[in-house]
């Protein structure tokens, strides 16, 4: 049997602590696009869940900002949802951020403007006096529960940002590679069993 025809290969030892290979073999690395067709479906496949999930943490993100304005009064000092953008963060796309209204005087003209407020211990930050009485208990539940997914939202990122310093770090190596693929190339016939061809084949049938 040829190592480039497809086969079921089951490698069975008899130690115990050695690996049992079960799989299809083909032979060939997935360099031409039908042999990386089922890895570039994967990968859209991630790619649309990815975006699908954020997408709905957003949304959810979004309605919780709309029960924040309800929830009190527009008046100094109330809690809300900003979405901001940083050139130097994901692309400049924007983010969510628990921010705090004020009103301050500008000349003779009043302006509202905020403040970021960290994540940790953000129903605390919740006014409960005053105008703010009637809506404050579900006010601290809505914040709470943003928190929680602003914190979900920045764990899938970090995902991709994770495998965005990986392939970059491998993008690094892409001339040693180059530089090796060569040299196997130069020295494949020198080498023993050498038939002619980059795929070896099985002694299995001889």
């Amino acid at each position: 049997m040829k190592l480039e025809d497809d086969y079921t290969e089951i490698a069975v030892s008899e130690s115990p602590d050695e690996l049992v290979i079960d799989g299809q073999f083909s032979g060939y690395a997935p360099v031409t696009p039908e042999a990386a067709a089922p890895l570039l479906t994967y990968f859209s496949d991630v790619r649309e869940r990815f975006f699908n999930a954020l997408l709905e943490i957003d949304l959810t993100l979004q309605s919780y900002g709309h029960a924040l304005d309800a929830l009190q009064p527009r008046v100094n000092e109330k809690l809300g949802l900003a979405w901001i953008r940083r050139s130097d963060r994901y692309n400049g796309a924007r983010y969510p951020v628990v921010v705090r209204w004020l009103m301050r005087k500008f000349g003779d003209k009043h302006q509202w403007f905020y403040t970021a407020l960290p994540a940790k211990d953000m129903p605390r930050r919740v006014k409960r006096s005053g105008p703010f009485a009637k809506g404050s208990e579900m006010t601290r539940l809505s914040v709470r529960r943003i928190a929680e997914l602003m914190e979900r939202r920045q764990k899938l990122l970090a995902h991709l940002a994770d495998l965005r310093r990986a392939v970059s770090a491998l993008e690094d190596q892409v001339t040693v590679m180059q530089a090796e693929r060569e040299i196997l190339a130069k020295r494949l016939p020198e080498m023993p069993y050498y038939q002619g061809n980059a795929v070896n084949k099985s002694n299995r049938d001889e």
